[in-house]
């Protein structure tokens, strides 16, 4: 027998934790039923989705919250992308790293770009694993990536998060993807041979963060700064 999916749009009028889905015949019988759970997210909450390949080993995302704020964080496989900007609606951040993104369909680039617009805010690693990351996203992201080099110079984010750099810097190398910034590319970090570290580019009212090294990989695997790193 054949196996069919749909994917269910709704919206709810009150909160709750439980919804209800009924099939009907033609004849108005209920021919299947199912109950799914329903996580609520209050005003004073974020949701950080984050989009991997690896999502045995994840970022934590809980720890980057402003005063008064909670995080609640969702783990997703890149297959599940919402193809309407509709499904983004809750999602405060979205982190794609060490994602194969190439699968993305046509509806769900476009559904990712449209939730962007309307005020999302993407995040996108590089690192090692940046080419199957970027291949899906190259018309958002600030960089085109397309190389990618072996560096030790990471004292750029010190800057940016107002953290010191506590690991061994300059003694622990990484690798960083580099490529052309786009016209409206806003470099936030980068080490002291000009290489990019972070890179913003505003898309409508959301924005685009592009991270050009992996932070899984070491030595910011070890960093107690990356709450910081994720909060700015």
């Amino acid at each position: 027998d054949a196996v069919q999916t749909l994917t269910l749009y709704v919206s709810l009028r009150s909160f709750t934790d439980t919804l209800r889905v009924e099939l009907f015949t033609p004849e108005g019988l209920i021919a299947a039923e199912s109950e799914a759970r329903v996580s609520v997210i209050l005003p004073r909450e974020r949701l950080y989705v984050r989009i991997s390949d690896t999502l045995s080993s994840t970022i934590n995302l809980t720890s980057a919250a402003s005063a008064g704020q909670v995080i609640t964080q969702a783990d997703i496989p890149v297959t599940t992308l919402p193809d309407r900007a509709v499904g983004l609606e809750a999602v405060d951040v979205l982190v794609i790293s060490n994602a194969d993104t190439e699968p993305l369909s046509i509806n769900q680039r476009a559904a990712l770009r449209d939730w962007i617009i309307g005020g999302g805010h993407l995040i996108a690693t590089g690192g090692a694993n940046y080419q199957a990351t970027a291949i899906g996203l190259n018309d958002l992201l600030p960089v085109l990536p397309n190389d990618s080099i072996t560096t030790e110079d990471f004292g750029g984010l010190v800057n940016l998060t107002g953290v010191g750099y506590v690991l061994e810097q300059n003694t622990v190398s990484s690798v960083i993807s580099t490529g052309q910034l786009t016209e409206d590319a806003q470099v936030l970090a980068q080490n002291q041979a000009g290489q990019p570290l972070v890179v913003r580019r505003q898309l409508g009212a959301g924005m685009v963060d592009y991270l050009t090294f992996d932070p899984l990989a070491s030595p910011f695997d070890r960093w107690s700064g990356q709450p910081e790193l994720w909060l700015t």
